[in-house]
């Protein structure tokens, strides 16, 4: 299978999501505005003011900041859930993030109920 990613799973009383691993391009992207589409408030707000003295000192400083936010984004948005109280169950090989979300319930099918995903 060519392009395939790896997700994990976080469930919580029939509830779950999936996160993928790995480099996440819409943080390296979008920066603080990514933190904040993602309930990640207090890392955008640090970021926003990370970036403004970055930009001061140097612009081409911030590409330090969009690489730590492509490298940690995933893992930022996984602790937010267990927050949540979510428990990382499996890791999930799949092409995109419906599949993994198909994958999860055909693994539960029957066994645990009804379970709802949960998109973030």
């Amino acid at each position: 299978m060519l392009f395939v990613k790896t997700y994990t799973c976080l469930e919580k009383e029939g509830q779950f999501t999936v996160v993928k691993k790995g480099f996440n391009f819409p943080a390296f992207f979008f920066l603080f505005f990514w933190a904040f589409c993602e309930d990640l408030n207090l890392k955008g707000i640090i970021s926003l003011l990370i970036a403004f003295f970055l930009f001061l000192i140097n612009p081409d400083l911030i590409f330090l900041l969009q690489i730590l936010f492509g490298f940690m984004g995933n893992d930022w948005v996984v602790s937010k859930w267990e927050k949540k109280g979510f428990t990382s169950t499996m890791e999930i090989r799949a092409k995109n993030k419906q599949q993994a979300i198909q994958e999860v319930l055909k693994k539960y099918k029957g066994v645990l109920g009804k379970y709802i995903a949960i998109q973030s």
